[in-house]
């Protein structure tokens, strides 16, 4: 997006911000990558056609065979429902965090389904912007993320924001929580 006099226009942002009844709530869908979704639909269509293939030959199969395509499709159900978890998550999903003065709220949200956390702010310390080593999809690594100390525990949202997301993620709480002044 561009402004009146062609510049990028700095408050474009996939984060959302909104305020409904005095509660400020921030919508972060995941980082899509277009040639990623591109390749898992693709992998998924030749994917789906292989195990169709492979239940197909169920019924011909013999003795060892059919229990090595039994083993094989359980596998291959596995990989199948894990793909579209994952490209469901990209288009339909999101992580909203919700802020008033006496709660903070984290739900992961995927079309019907939600799984919400709470935190009494007053037990939030270390509000910051945790700068991660892997990929928000990476098993190596962790993501970039908001982070905070809960007690004994480090919580982590909003995994794969970058520096100026996660600096206004935690600006906006900081504000909305009553948390700017135990700032040093």
């Amino acid at each position: 997006m561009t402004t009146d006099m062609g510049f990028e226009d700095p408050r474009t942002s996939r984060i959302t911000t909104s305020n409904i009844n005095g509660e400020v709530i921030l919508r972060v869908p995941p980082s899509r990558n277009a040639f990623g979704l591109a390749f898992l639909l693709v992998w998924l269509g030749a994917w789906t056609a292989g195990g169709v293939m492979a239940f197909n030959q169920l019924g011909v199969a013999q003795g060892g065979a059919q229990g090595f395509l039994l083993f094989w499709l359980c596998a291959w159900a596995l990989g199948w429902i894990g793909a579209v978890g994952t490209l469901v998550w990209q288009i339909f999903g999101a992580e909203v965090i919700g802020a008033t003065s006496v709660a903070l709220t984290h739900s992961y949200r995927l079309l019907f389904w939600s799984r919400t956390r709470r935190f009494n702010p007053a037990s939030i310390t270390k509000l910051r912007w945790k700068e991660g080593s892997g990929s928000q999809w990476s098993r190596q690594g962790d993501p970039s993320s908001v982070a905070f100390d809960y007690g004994a525990k480090t919580i982590q949202v909003a995994k794969g924001v970058d520096s100026g997301e996660g600096e206004y993620i935690v600006s906006t709480l900081r504000q909305r929580l009553g948390l700017e002044r135990a700032r040093p």
